[in-house]
């Protein structure tokens, strides 16, 4: 009778959080990635929601925060980095009439570099989104 060999499990490529763990992206972080890639201009969350199909109300959490202090806030609530703390997205602020400003994201040389790698596979849905 022959043994059966056992096979390791299948893991998802990780990428470094803010705490020094690691941590893999979720899916919705990887459609925002994907579609300031595609389209290569810098765009507002709203605009980059709409593009990536993501869920406009959350993409503080995806993405981060134009101050740092909030942005680890709601690190710390939800268990994931945000793109910005893991360097995938710069965000720079940009003034609009009637003195309204609103974050502009654009993707980085490396969140180019880690989509061209295939280090931004998404995580497997542990409940928190």
């Amino acid at each position: 009778m022959a043994t059966k060999t056992k096979k390791s499990p299948k893991t998802t490529p990780t990428v470094p959080s803010s705490n020094g763990t690691t941590q893999e992206l979720r899916e919705p972080q990887r459609k925002i990635l994907e579609a300031l890639a595609r389209a290569d201009r810098p765009l507002t969350k709203s605009q980059l929601a709409e593009i990536a199909q993501a869920d406009v109300s959350k993409m503080q959490r995806y993405v981060g925060s134009l101050d740092p202090i909030l942005t680890l806030k709601k690190e710390n609530q939800t268990g994931f980095p945000a793109l910005v703390t893991l360097g995938y997205v710069q965000l720079t602020k940009q003034s609009r009439p009637k003195g309204v400003a609103v974050a502009l994201v654009e993707i980085t040389a490396k969140g180019k570099q880690a989509l061209r790698t295939g280090k931004v596979k998404a995580a497997s849905s542990n409940g928190k989104k």
